[in-house]
């Protein structure tokens, strides 16, 4: 994936990012610490993932207005009628992937 695609989808406050495994939680917390994003207390996104927490339904999203990444458990998420965007399929399905709301 193109990094204009990356930031464009990260920018977007309605999407959040599901990471299924703590594999992929690091590969794109990697990817997004890479496009200059930090945690929103400001330390760095490699520092912790804190995919240990909600596990499998981890959902990482971007908030313009504290201007980092924080984490949610997928269901509060969906409740905030954001879009999950399954990181696998982002990554390496052979289909494009839809949003969800």
């Amino acid at each position: 994936m193109k990094i204009m695609d990356w930031l464009k989808l990260i920018k977007d406050e309605h999407n959040s990012f599901h990471c299924e495994t703590e594999e992929l939680a690091n590969e794109f917390l990697t990817i997004a610490h890479n496009l200059g994003y930090k945690w929103i207390s400001g330390t760095s996104l490699l520092d912790v993932n804190h995919w240990d927490i909600w596990e499998e339904n981890t959902c990482y999203c971007f908030s313009k207005e504290d201007g980092g990444f924080s984490y949610a458990r997928m269901d509060i998420v969906r409740s905030w009628a954001f879009n999950v965007i399954n990181v696998k399929e982002l990554l390496y399905g052979r289909k494009p992937f839809k949003l969800k709301r």
